[in-house]
């Protein structure tokens, strides 16, 4: 399992299922989209579209 620092910036928050592009979010002036709890996910989820926006800090590995 990676552990990766990120930068948030602004997200986009949605509810429901959508197929963005990051040419749309960059239109929105948006860095990621932030899919809240509720009808459609049982938990949030946080989608980024670009790398460098990301880091891995750590690689966790785990026994079976």
């Amino acid at each position: 399992m990676g552990l990766f620092a990120v930068a948030y910036g602004k997200p986009l928050y949605v509810e429901s299922s959508h197929h963005f592009t990051p040419k749309e979010l960059e239109a929105k002036k948006k860095n990621c989209v932030h899919a809240k709890a509720g009808r459609s996910l049982k938990e949030d989820e946080i989608i980024f579209y670009s790398e460098a926006a990301m880091v891995m800090n750590y690689l966790v590995e785990f026994d079976a």
